[in-house]
């Protein structure tokens, strides 16, 4: 088994926190999921691991995003995101002549009919 450095602390080292201060910041937001863990008790054991899995995810997006500004991820330049924007820009034409197609069919149309 070998350390890695992708655990929520080397993150909040690498995005430029102190030791102490990312240390801080890991026990409050422990102390915070705890809390709302005893408070959303009544919710139901699925809703309130659900609602747990949200905060967590909402609190460690933000480190993944500090890091990737200070350490200049090119994350644009991923396959899977050049595949969901080329899909995207494909669709948008697709739409784009679907609609000028039938434009012209109708306009078409009229022009027959007239």
């Amino acid at each position: 088994m070998q350390a890695d450095k992708r655990h929520i602390h080397h993150l909040l080292l690498r995005s430029g926190f102190s030791h102490k201060r990312a240390t801080l910041y890991i026990s409050l937001a422990n102390i915070f999921i705890i809390a709302a863990g005893f408070l959303l008790d009544r919710i139901g054991i699925l809703w309130l691991g659900l609602v747990l899995l949200m905060l967590c995810t909402i609190l460690t997006v933000p480190v993944y995003v500090m890091v990737a500004r200070t350490e200049h991820w090119n994350w644009r330049g991923y396959k899977w995101w050049k595949f969901l924007v080329s899909e995207r820009r494909e669709v948008v034409a697709l739409k784009a002549v679907d609609t000028a197609k039938h434009e012209v069919e109708v306009t078409t149309e009229v022009e027959v009919e007239a």
